[in-house]
Order: structure tokens, then C-alpha cells, then sequence
């Protein structure tokens, strides 16, 4: 289970419908990439409001895609985050 290294925890109101978004352009049906019959566990999770960990790289180019704010998760080493079942983001210790 990632452990919380501070107290750097984020409110995300909306970010985990930018991650369901995201996944599904990428995997779901009629995507490059979608294979038929394939279980997505990530979409799951997402779309069943459970834990996800999720990259700095890949929040900064959700939150880029969207016009958002991002300049704190692009362009630094890469870093992980759990996005839990409050939606509330939490830098995780790797």
C-alpha cells in the first residue's frame, strides 16, 4: 500500500473523470490500441471510485490536454500520486 510522505494532500474535484477521459481515448473502443475483450483493471478502478496510483507524467499531460494547470507535475523527475476513494490526491513514497 503507498505510504503518504507528507502533507502534500490535494483536493481533485474532476480529475478522476479527466483519468476515465484519458483512458478511454487511448484504450476504449475504436482507439489505436483497444483489444476486444480485454479488462481494463484502470478504468475500472477509476470509474469504481477505488485507489489508483497515477504518474506525474501521465497527470501532467491530463491536466495539459484539458487546459489546466500543470507545471507541477510536467517537466520533473517523474513521481507518483494515489488518487483515493475521496478523490483526494496523495504524493506516494516509490
Amino acid at each position: 500500500m503507498p505510504r503518504r510522505m507528507s502533507n502534500t494532500t490535494t483536493t481533485t474535484t474532476g480529475l478522476r473523470d479527466l483519468l476515465i477521459e484519458a483512458e478511454l481515448e487511448k484504450y476504449g473502443p475504436g482507439s489505436r490500441w483497444h483489444i476486444p475483450g480485454r479488462r481494463y483493471e484502470v478504468l475500472e478502478a477509476l470509474r469504481g471510485g477505488e485507489v489508483v496510483v497515477v504518474s506525474s507524467h501521465r497527470l501532467g499531460a491530463v491536466l495539459s490536454e484539458a487546459g489546466l494547470p500543470h507545471s507541477q507535475f510536467s517537466g520533473r523527475p517523474e513521481v507518483f500520486f494515489m488518487l483515493d476513494e475521496r478523490d483526494q490526491l496523495t504524493e506516494v513514497d516509490t
